[in-house]
Order: structure tokens, then sequence, then C-alpha cells
């Protein structure tokens, strides 16, 4: 239910024109800096409830505007939210420049709030009983944290878009990425309004490397997709539509003396049904397999063939361990993508094996084994005049179990070769030697950034296996994992339920995997039915699982079962 089956901004100030309810307008100049114009909401001074002032001022003004009252100067509205208590208008009150995105102004949210609005009440009539003041505290709490940890929006909301994407596609179609699009009920949507912010869960960074001499600004953008948004251990793999849960894009773009290139790479969950449930008893719950053999495969094929129409060829770069529980989900993974006739491959890379916990360099075997296609795919630049002068075609997903530190690890590695490629084909140089550790620092420090951002907003904390920016100790490195780990845990067993909550409340998201309607049909489901026993059969004929996860130590394998190489 929603407060109205049909908003217009007419109807909308028509439906909140009592003192005791909210309204929203829109700013007289469109897309200006938030620090000149600002939507300001005056409150009634009892507090209860919201007056409405419909109109577009300056902020001093309009709070001076209104004696007797207090007000509340904004930065725009996320949108519409059914909390236990009934209907609120959450809304920006602090947020700090960060940079900008092709001259569109780029936020970091800071602060929001989640305002009444009267006579909206809850579905159903609920009392205002304790229990529902509990769980709407909790959940404003909830949305503090997630609507300020890795938010940002932009004027123009640019940032959705891919460099190649900019004058020819608007921010709205890329609703996948736009982390408040269940919120913006109605008017807030239709009517493309500026106070209506669009916001995107990620990362935002930007830097500059010196390459002879000359500086090159660097920019790094994470998108995090809405579907399937949640935390670590509560969404994990793919649902019946093809989405995966911890979807990522990610865009690194280098300025060469005028020349501008992007990079595009993705990260998401292992595109099967799976789930890894947390136990309070068990510090590595081990990855389950669920469904069967032809739902995954359609699963799968469907979430390819998004990945297709989106960005046209995939290379898949798999990182789990090839052994062990983790195998169990990595490895039929890439059985079924083997079986699909779609020209997807997948280049494994055991990253336990083969760096162990910090000879990270060893990446490089996996970028070698994925080179050729990465050249292939090439990826997008502009010239001087703006011009395209070169395409990127394919993209490469990266997956480990979590899609957090070996990912970021590997996509940094993926990102250097990038750059290698990119000033070469400019000569600007000409060997790999000449592009040095230090040249990188400040790159590598935005995909260090980048990780952390990642892993705070699906783990709860920082990323392990951080991309290196300077030497650490082995001993220090290994407590400081240690500790991060101990905080994932708790926080993934103990806390992480009302963050999903919240979550799903925001996004409209809901789990388990919904059914494929194939699966409805009874015949059909006693031939999958026959045909999982058969598979689970083999599976403990082969042996059963073996517990595994990121932050596990690397063991000394069998000598008699090495680790495959890089395919």
């Amino acid at each position: 239910q929603r407060p109205s089956q049909s908003f217009s901004m007419a109807a909308l100030l028509e439906l909140l024109d009592s003192p005791a309810r909210a309204v929203v307008w829109q700013n007289s100049a469109p897309h200006r800096d938030a620090e000149e114009k600002a939507v300001v909401i005056p409150f009634v001074t009892a507090g209860e409830g919201v007056c409405p002032q419909p109109r577009s001022e300056p902020r001093a003004d309009a709070l001076a505007a209104n004696p007797g009252r207090t007000g509340m100067a904004i930065d725009g509205v996320v949108g519409l939210v059914e909390f236990p208590l009934g209907w609120k208008l959450v809304v920006i009150t602090a947020m700090t420049k960060v940079g900008e995105y092709f001259g569109d102004s780029v936020y970091s949210i800071n602060e929001v709030k989640a305002v009444p609005i009267e006579n909206a009440s809850p579905a159903g009539g609920r009392a205002k009983s304790e229990e529902a003041r509990k769980a709407e505290a909790v959940l404003l709490n909830e949305l503090t944290q997630i609507m300020t940890t890795g938010m940002y929006t932009s004027n123009r909301g640019d940032i959705l878009l891919r460099a190649s994407e900019i004058g020819h596609r608007k921010p709205r179609t890329r609703d996948q990425f736009i982390f408040n699009r269940n919120m913006l009920h109605g008017a807030l949507w239709e009517t493309d309004s500026p106070v209506a912010r669009l916001c995107m869960q990620g990362y935002f960074g930007a830097a500059r490397i010196e390459i002879q001499a000359l500086p090159c600004p660097v920019t790094l953008v994470s998108r995090r997709c809405r579907h399937r948004s949640g935390t670590r251990f509560r969404r994990r793999g793919i649902d019946a539509q093809g989405q995966v849960a911890n979807m990522v894009e990610t865009e690194q773009l280098v300025d060469v003396v005028g020349v501008l290139a992007s990079f595009v790479q993705i990260r998401g969950s292992i595109p099967l049904f799976w789930t890894q449930r947390p136990e309070w008893s068990d510090y590595r719950p081990p990855p389950v397999l669920h469904r069967n053999a032809l739902a995954s495969r359609a699963a799968l094929a469907r979430h390819m063939a998004l990945l297709a129409a989106e960005y046209g060829g995939v290379l898949c770069a798999n990182l789990v361990r090839q052994r062990g529980s983790e195998w169990t989900v990595g490895g039929e993974y890439e059985r079924h993508v083997a079986g699909l006739d779609n020209g997807v491959r997948v280049v494994s890379f055991d990253v336990h094996h083969h760096c162990g916990h910090r000879d990270f360099d060893q990446l490089f075997s996996l970028v070698a084994a994925a080179s050729a296609q990465m050249a292939a795919f090439g990826f997008y630049a502009r010239g001087l005049q703006g011009e395209t002068t070169r395409s990127q075609t394919g993209v490469v997903r990266t997956n480990c179990i979590d899609c957090l530190d070996r990912t970021n690890l590997a996509q940094s590695y993926f990102a250097r070769a990038h750059l290698l490629q990119l000033l070469q084909s400019l000569d600007r140089i000409t060997a790999p030697g000449q592009l040095n550790h230090a040249m990188l620092l400040p790159l590598l420090g935005l995909w260090a950034e980048n990780g952390d951002m990642i892993s705070r907003q699906y783990s709860g904390t920082r990323a392990l296996k951080r991309v290196p920016t300077r030497p650490t100790p082995r001993v220090f490195s290994a407590l400081t994992d240690g500790h991060t780990s101990l905080k994932r845990f708790f926080r993934n067993t103990f806390a992480d339920h009302d963050t999903q909550t919240c979550l799903d409340l925001l996004t409209g998201e809901t789990d388990e995997t919904q059914r494929d309607p194939e699966e409805e049909n009874p015949d059909m489901r006693a031939a999958q039915g026959a045909q999982m026993a058969a598979e689970m059969a083999q599976l403990v004929r082969n042996g059963g699982v073996e517990e595994s996860d990121d932050e596990e130590e690397e063991k000394p394998l069998d000598p008699a079962t090495p680790a495959p190489a890089p395919a």
C-alpha cells in the first residue's frame, strides 16, 4: 500500500494540504548547486507533523520567514518509506561535495532524517504499540547507517552513467543502480524533480598520478546494484530473474593529456542458487547449493543474457578455492557456464593457493590468462574534441565467495593492466617496467578505499587482503585481519538481521530466491528432484565438502592433488 495510488505534483499538494502533513516542492532553479538553493520543510512548534510551505527559498530566508516555528533545511528528498508507525519522508540534511563527474557535482551523504507524515497511518491501521516503537527505532538507526555509508548523489544524476553513456542516456534509465528507486513514489519519480535525489550506493574517489612528470587525473566509481541488495550471509547467489547478490559495476577513468579513457569491470555473487547461513557456533558456515541443475542453468542463462545486453561479451574470473566447500559451488558454476552456448568462458585462479597471505603479484598470472580476451574487449576512450575513439565491447566479471577481498584485489590488477594498455597505445610508455609501484600509489589508494567501502556495505567491516599501498609487516597484517575477521563474525551472526530487514524495506526486495514458473509443473518437479538426488549422491561419492572462507588461512595441499594452474 502507498499513501496514494497515483501521485502528480498537484495531487500531492492536494493530498497534503493540512497543516499536519508534509509537502514536497521543486527548486525554482533546477540542477543548481545545493549550497545555493535548498528545499525547506518548516515544522510546527509542537514538532508533531509538518506544516506545508509550497515554495523554494534560500535557506536562511526561509527559516527567518517562519517565526514561531522551527524549520529544517534539506539538501533533497530520498523518498517515502512505510515504517511500523506510519509513512515517513526521508530527507537529506547534510552532504559533502567529494568531486565532479563530467561537470556534475558529486556529494557524499552525511546525514538523513525521516519526517513523519501525519494521518498516513500504517497499513491495516496498526496500533502504535511499544513493540512497533522499538522496531521503528531499530529501523531508523539502520536507515542512518545505510544512507551514510558510501551513499552518493549528484545534481544531474550523471554519476549513474558510464563515461560512454554521458550525453546519450538518461540517468533514470539505469534504475538498477538507483538505490532509492523503490522510495521514489509517484511524482517524486515521474516529474524528474531535482528535489528528488537519485542515490547511488557504492564508492566515488579521485586522485592524480604522474606519468613521466605528466599529471593524470584518475577517478574510480563503483555502483552497487539494488537488486538482491543485502548483507554478506543473508544475500547470496542468484534469483529466478537472473539477479545476483553483491553486484557492483566499477569504472576506472584516466585522463592523459585530454584523452579520457574508461575501463569497466563488474563483480557479483556466484550465479547459482546457494546460501551460507550464519551460525553462532560455526565460524565458517559452508556454502550450500539449492534447487537443481535445470533451475540453476536457467537462472544463470538469464543472468548472462542481462550482462550481454548491458556490456556485450563476458569473461568470468573465478577466484574461489579449487577444493573444499568453496569448490562445491565454484566448480558447479564452471560446469554450468561450460554448458551454455553463449561464448562466455571462465578463467580459474585459486588466490589462496597461488598468493598465500601477501604474494599478490602472483595475480599477474591471472591477468596474463585473461589478457587476450581483455584486449579484444578493449576500453572506451574519447579524444580532445569529445569524439569517441575507442569502445569497450565486453566486461570481466570477477567473483570469489564474498566478492569482496580477493575480488577487489584481482580487479585492481585488471585495472593496472588496462592503464598499461592505455599508456602504451598513447606511446607514453614503451615497457611495463616503466609503470612502477610508486607511480601507481594514488591509484592503488583508490582501489584500497573502494575495497573497504564495498566491504563495509556488504560485511560491515573493512576489507581483508587489502590492495597493498605500502609495505606492512606480516605479523601486524595478520593481527589486523584477525581482528577484522572477528568483527565480521559477530556482526554477520548477531547484527545483520536488522540491517537486512531495513534494506528489504528500503529497496522493496525480498528473499528467498523467487520460484521459476517451470518448477510449478508436478512432472517437472519430480524429474528435477530425481536429478538432484542423483547429483547429491555423486557429490557424496566424490568425498563430501570441506570448510573454507575468505578469512581461512592457507593450508598445504596434498602433493598428489596440486591446484590447477590458471586456464
